[in-house]
C-alpha cells in the first residue's frame, strides 16, 4: 500500500538523519576539549556545554522517535504520523 510505502521510507530518511547527526556531536564535544579560550577548554564555559547538552538530548530524542515509528510499521500498524514526528524531529538538529 502507497501509504505503508510512505511511512516506511520516512522512517528509513530520518534514521539516515540521525546517522548523519551523531559524528557532527561527536566532533562538536572533541573540538570544544581541545579548543583553549582563556586557558580553560570551551567546555568548561557554560554557554558551551549547555549547547552540546541540548545538542545530545535533541539527537536522542529524535533517534527515540525513529525507534518508536519503526516497531510500530514491523509491528504492522499505521505509523504514518510517527513517521512523519520523526522526520519533523530533525529538523531540530539543525
Amino acid at each position: 500500500m502507497m501509504v505503508d510505502e510512505l511511512a516506511i521510507e520516512r522512517s528509513l530518511y530520518a534514521a539516515m538523519l540521525v546517522g548523519e547527526a551523531k559524528p557532527t556531536l561527536e566532533l562538536a564535544v572533541k573540538y570544544s576539549s581541545e579548543r583553549v579560550q582563556f586557558g580553560v577548554p570551551i567546555r568548561s564555559f557554560e554557554a558551551i556545554s549547555f549547547r552540546i547538552a541540548d545538542m545530545a538530548t535533541k539527537l536522542q530524542a529524535a533517534r527515540l522517535l525513529v525507534y518508536h515509528a519503526v516497531r510500530l510499521i514491523d509491528a504492522g500498524f499505521d505509523a504514518v504520523k510517527e513517521s512523519a514526528t520523526a522526520i519533523a524531529s530533525e529538523t531540530f538538529l539543525r
